[in-house]
This record gives structure tokens, sequence and C-alpha cells, in this order.
């Protein structure tokens, strides 16, 4: 088990506390000033400054004699994927955001074994939206396209449909957006969405919507892998 875990975009900076010894290897008095004062003692405040460079893994770091056990995570993980069967599903669920309109609430999203689902019915006349996504921002300026892999399970309608997108950087509002468009059922398949033009960083999403009308048509929208290249 790790000592520390970051986030692979993250620099870690940890303060540690080293003990001078003089020739005889017994302890010296010396002087810490601690902003709000002078301490008399032992040690001394020394830090070290981590960068895991974007990679994602464990690493162990050696301070004061002492080894420390960093566990690095993130999304894109080291093979791309923002989710991949139930992996850096955290970032989704513990670490993530859900938008909601037209009556859709968080009860309608559900994070199974090896997929996220969302699962609702337009039973009014406002249409209803959901999507989910991490919180944890990107750099997408070196990606060209994000790929899913899901399926819709709902009513054969285009008032029941699946939502991927993008959130550009530096405002939530700005959007790239694939909706599927057919009204067919399908079973598992590999959709794409062109990302070539966002630069810095962003935030995707996944999604469903169940259109308005009070056809009471119903979504079931699950998502299996995304990933980026």
């Amino acid at each position: 088990m790790a000592d520390i875990t970051i986030h692979k975009n993250d620099t870690l900076k940890l303060d540690y506390l080293l003990q001078y010894l003089n020739e005889n290897n017994t302890s010296k008095n010396i002087e810490i000033d601690s902003g709000e004062g002078t301490l008399k003692g032992y040690t001394k405040t020394e830090s070290v400054i981590y960068n895991p460079e974007g990679n994602t893994g464990t690493t162990t770091i050696k301070i004061n004699g002492q080894k420390i056990k960093i566990q690095v995570i993130g999304i894109p993980d080291n093979g791309g994927y923002l989710y991949n069967e139930g992996e850096n599903e955290k970032f989704w669920n513990e670490d993530g955001g859900i938008f909601t309109s037209g009556g859709a609430n968080e009860s309608d999203l559900s994070f199974e074994s090896d997929r996220i689902r969302i699962n609702m019915s337009d039973d009014s006349s406002t249409e209803k939206v959901l999507r989910v996504y991490p919180l944890k921002k990107f750099d997408m300026t070196d990606y060209n396209t994000i790929y899913v892999s899901w399926e819709q399970q709902g009513d054969s309608s285009s008032n029941a449909r699946n939502i991927m997108g993008v959130l550009k950087p530096n405002d939530d509002s700005d959007v790239i957006e694939f909706i599927q468009t057919t009204n067919d059922v399908y079973s598992r398949r590999q959709d794409s969405l062109d990302i070539s033009s966002v630069n810095g960083d962003g935030r995707f999403y996944f999604g469903g919507y169940a259109g308005g009308g009070g056809l009471n048509r119903t979504v079931d929208a699950r998502l299996y892998q995304m990933w980026v290249e």
C-alpha cells in the first residue's frame, strides 16, 4: 500500500524533519525560524518536491534515509483510458460531477462493475439531460480524438439518445458534443468525437438524453470505455 497518493498532473511537496549531527555524532543545537518566532531544538524542516511528469504507477523516493512509497494515479492513464470497464471509476464517481436538467436526478445514474449507466424516462413535457464527468481537467492539446464503447438499451426513438462531449478550456458552457442520432436500440459499439481543435485543459463527459413531449421515452445509456488518441 502506498504511503501517499497523488494525481499525475500534481506536484507533491513534502516537508520533513532532518536531524543535524556534529563530528562526534551528537546532535548540535540549532535554531529554526518558524515564522512565528525562533524554536530551539535538534531538527530542521526541509522540503522535497516530487513531480510525476504525467506518468502513472507506483514509485519510491528516499528522504533522510526513509523510503516513501508514492502512488501516482490519473486520467488519461498510461493506456489513454479515461474509463475502462470499471477502472478509473474513482474520477467519475468519488471525484466526479453531475449536471442535470429537466427533472433528471442523481438516482438516474449508477456505477456498475464494468460500466457507467444512465437510465431515465421523459415522463413530462420537459426533456431530461444528465451528464457525468470527472472534476479533474486534463490537457487535450496533444489528442485528436475521443473514442467511446457504449450501448443504448432503452427505447428505439430519437427521444432516447446517448451523449458524449468535451467542455472546452476556461468555459464550461462552450462544448463539442456528439449526440447519438440514430433511433435504434443498439448493442455495444464504438463511436468517436474529433477534438483536434481543443487546446488546453478541458473536461469530458458522458450523458443521456430523454426528449420531451410527454412520450415517456426511456434512455438506457451504458458506457464501457472512453479513451483518447
